[in-house]
């Protein structure tokens, strides 16, 4: 794992690690309020993102379909008041990564001064990453640990995947609250493990264009970027919708 922070942290920090996806209202309220107790006492208020999401290679792109790219959370971390987002950079070698390593990356970039868990949140596999884990790593570094309430995040996640599964895009958009956005990548070619079928998207402006996923022999999904001129794609429907459906 490599951790690429997008600004350099000047001073101690309150920290969340995570995936995000999707980004939404419990996500962007659990922020506001790490940023404002962070400012409160004169810290930053920084966002460690994992991507691509480890069970991405337990399951596979098509049984763990992202609901946005991580471009498009970033840009949502900032928007709630996050100080500094930081990418952490995961493979299929550091599913085994302990809490200790996850945090040895983090401080090298970052001083921790308070670090917030989720109820639920494991920083790896087994003992290695579960809540005793975490705390041993609070003590050995001397930074405050908050462990935070239960919500409904989790449970929202996994039902938008299913939606994406079968390509109902506008439901999974009522759920979260936003359509999903992807950023213009480097190549054409995009990935995407969501269903195969048409897709109704915005490039930013008020008209609807279309786009293709397609599964290859593999098995894998993607679709070409339909103009260079689009540097966001909205999806506003999928083959799973009514609209899609009658597209």
């Amino acid at each position: 794992m490599r951790l690429e922070m997008d600004v350099p942290v000047g001073r101690p920090a309150v920290a969340m690690l995570g995936s995000w996806d999707p980004f939404a209202g419990d996500h962007a309220r659990v922020m506001g309020e790490m940023v404002e107790h962070a400012h409160a006492w004169g810290l930053a208020a920084v966002a460690i993102m994992i991507d691509p999401a480890p069970y991405i290679f337990i399951h596979g792109t098509r049984g763990w379909p992202v609901y946005d790219d991580a471009a498009t959370r970033a840009r949502l971390l900032r928007d709630a008041g996050i100080d500094a987002v930081g990418r952490l950079h995961f493979t299929a070698g550091d599913l085994n990564g302990t809490a200790e390593q996850v945090f040895d990356e983090v401080c090298a970039h970052v001083e921790l001064a308070e670090f917030w868990l989720g109820s639920q949140q494991t920083v790896g596999p087994g003992g290695a990453g579960s809540h005793v884990a975490v705390q041993v790593q609070a003590r050995r570094r001397g930074m405050g640990l908050r462990v935070l309430p239960p919500d409904g995040a989790r449970q929202m996640g996994v039902r938008v995947r299913s939606l994406l599964a079968e390509g109902s895009v506008a439901a999974a958009a009522e759920l979260v609250g936003r359509v999903p956005a992807l950023t213009r990548p480097a190549g054409d070619t995009v990935r995407l493990g969501w269903a195969p079928g048409r897709y109704r998207v915005t490039g930013g402006g008020a008209a609807l264009h279309e786009v293709v996923i397609a599964a290859d022999d593999c098995g894998d999904c993607a679709f070409r970027w339909p103009s260079p001129e689009f540097t966001v794609l909205h999806f506003v429907a999928g083959p799973g919708d009514a609209a899609g459906r009658a597209a």
